[in-house]
C-alpha cells in the first residue's frame, strides 16, 4: 500500500509531491526493505508529465530535504553510467496535518 501522509504536507511543492508518489510506487512493486528504485530520469519525465530537467532539480529538491538519497550506478565493467539508485529514506518524515518535514 502506497503511504499518502505527504500529500497533505505543505514543506513539498507539487513536483516534489508527484516525484516521491513515482518512487513510493515503484518501491512499492518490489517490497524492497529498505525501500530502492531506479528508474531513470526520462522514465520520471514520462511517468510524472514533467520535463527532465524539472526531474532533475525536483529529486535534488527531495535529497536536499532527506526524504530521498541517491547513489550512482555505473554498467556492469564500465564507467559509463546506468539510471541512478533511489533509496527512500523515511516514508512518516512529512505527516498529516503537519506543515514541517520531521
Amino acid at each position: 500500500m502506497l503511504h499518502t501522509d505527504f500529500l497533505d504536507c505543505e514543506m513539498l511543492n507539487s513536483n516534489e509531491k508527484i516525484l516521491l508518489a513515482i518512487l513510493m510506487r515503484y518501491d512499492s512493486y518490489g517490497k524492497n526493505n529498505p525501500p530502492t528504485t531506479f528508474p531513470s530520469f526520462a522514465g520520471l519525465a514520462r511517468k510524472s508529465g514533467l520535463a527532465e530537467k524539472v526531474v532533475k532539480i525536483t529529486l535534488k529538491a527531495l535529497e536536499e530535504k532527506q526524504l530521498i538519497c541517491k547513489q550512482a550506478r555505473y554498467r556492469n565493467g564500465s564507467r559509463a553510467r546506468a539510471a541512478n539508485f533511489y533509496m527512500i529514506q523515511d516514508k512518516h518524515r512529512c505527516t498529516r496535518g503537519t506543515n514541517k518535514i520531521k
